[in-house]
């Protein structure tokens, strides 16, 4: 309108007020009356990648214990890099979510005053746990891959790991379980403080299995013990949040 001229002096004014009306307007609405909150699809987004990193568990448990090929350990490799991306989005999805609380003048009064608190240490767990799960897999592909270790398998070694997998994926899916996994129920507490020391209990356990494996079967057997290793620390690095948030129910 300004450079055609091609409209008179006050339907110009008129229209330039409008637009200033609205933007007043729209404001208002966004800060006071329906704030555009992201709480929503952050919580969707944390779900989701507990979920998944529960069936991955699971999946993989399941392997072990009825076989398991060179395309089932890539496929739950694969898995293991697509939990990585989703972990990054979700965090991304926590931050535009505490971000659209945090100016609202009722805040108080949202479910939760800081999503990035609430759910931030769960989904970086759940990223801790995603690398060395890949490494285990990836470690399984080789493994079948190897037509002489093919002939060679420990089976109790395998049932051992696939037990720790599963009480693993149990403890993982009480996160999703907690409306605010930060104030999770205290038998999420407990189990998780169970897992810390029936963990390590399992893993000393696979440990002296494995010394007492052929040597050809030790590489293998070592580098899965490894990263079950890390797995449970990384489950130990979220306990202290759990513990720190309190046993009570969600507020």
């Amino acid at each position: 309108m300004i450079t055609l001229q091609s409209t008179g002096e006050t339907y110009f004014e008129r229209r330039l007020l409008e637009t200033v009306v609205g933007v007043v307007v729209g404001a208002s609405v966004n800060l006071v009356v329906k704030p555009p909150h992201y709480l929503d699809s952050a919580r969707a987004s944390a779900t989701a990648c507990v979920e998944e990193a529960t069936e991955l568990l699971r999946d993989t448990a399941e392997g072990l214990r009825a076989g398991w090929s060179v395309d089932d350990a890539r496929g739950w490799g694969s898995r293991c890099d697509r939990l990585h991306t989703q972990v990054a989005a979700c965090l991304e999805d926590l931050r535009w979510a505490g971000e659209s609380v945090r100016l609202y003048p009722r805040r108080r009064r949202l479910d939760t005053t800081s999503p990035v608190a609430t759910y931030g240490p769960v989904i970086e767990a759940v990223g801790g746990i995603a690398e060395p799960l890949g490494h285990f897999t990836r470690t399984l592909e080789i493994r079948a891959s190897d037509a002489r270790e093919a002939t060679q398998h420990d089976v109790a070694f395998l049932v051992g790991c696939a037990t720790l997998l599963d009480d693993i994926a149990e403890d993982v899916a009480d996160w999703a379980n907690a409306d605010t996994p930060m104030h999770a129920p205290a038998v999420t507490v407990e189990k998780e403080n169970a897992l810390a020391e029936g963990g390590s209990r399992q893993l000393r356990d696979l440990a002296d299995r494995v010394r007492r494996l052929p040597s050809a079967q030790v590489t293998y057997s070592g580098a899965m013990i490894i990263a079950l290793e890390q797995i449970v620390d990384a489950l130990r690095s979220r306990a202290p949040h759990t513990v720190a948030g309190g046993g009570g129910s969600p507020s």
